[in-house]
């Protein structure tokens, strides 16, 4: 399990054998919520070629599970981050389920994957995401990413070069 100091959350490293669950997550948001996750309208079988191609050795997929069910294998995934990592730069990826919306999961799960991706040694980190979708803007705006937009696509990035800690992360909230 991959904790994260100074959030409210319990963030665990998802494995290889986790995506049923990954998938499910997904296929758990509308078609709205995809079309914002994704940047672009994703069918089913493309949630499952996605999931598929997940590399979870080289990648990391971060996870909130619900409380809800005290089995880990039978609870769901509130939220996920998929931090895709290469020459030094990291792209992150996050959903969190609608119901757990606005409380939290989606910062704790952004912070932690920085402070994964900055103990990795990446200097850079960015997520890619349409400018309408307020949340992540908001989420991205909190996290001290600079944010640009270029027509119908925006860009959120974070220079890691300066260490901080999970507490200076969440001092920003």
């Amino acid at each position: 399990m991959t904790t994260c100091a100074g959030l409210r959350f319990a963030i665990e490293r998802l494995n290889a054998g986790a995506r049923a669950l990954v998938a499910s997550h997904l296929l758990a948001l509308s078609p709205a919520d995809r079309y914002l996750r994704f940047g672009s309208p994703v069918s089913a079988p493309r949630i499952a070629a996605y999931v598929e191609h997940i590399d979870f050795v080289g990648d990391a997929v971060l996870a909130v599970r619900s409380a809800a069910n005290p089995d880990p294998a039978g609870q769901e995934l509130t939220g996920i981050v998929h931090a895709a990592f290469g020459d030094g730069l990291a792209e992150l990826g996050v959903s969190v389920l609608p119901a757990y919306r606005d409380r939290g999961v989606g910062h704790a799960l952004l912070a932690c994957a920085i402070a994964h991706a900055r103990s990795r040694g990446m200097r850079r980190l960015w997520m890619q995401f349409l400018p309408h979708n307020l949340p992540i803007v908001r989420l991205a705006r909190k996290l001290g990413m600079r944010i640009a937009s270029h027509g119908s696509d925006a860009r959120a990035e974070l220079e890691l070069s300066t260490p901080a800690t999970n507490e200076t992360i969440s001092a920003r909230t």
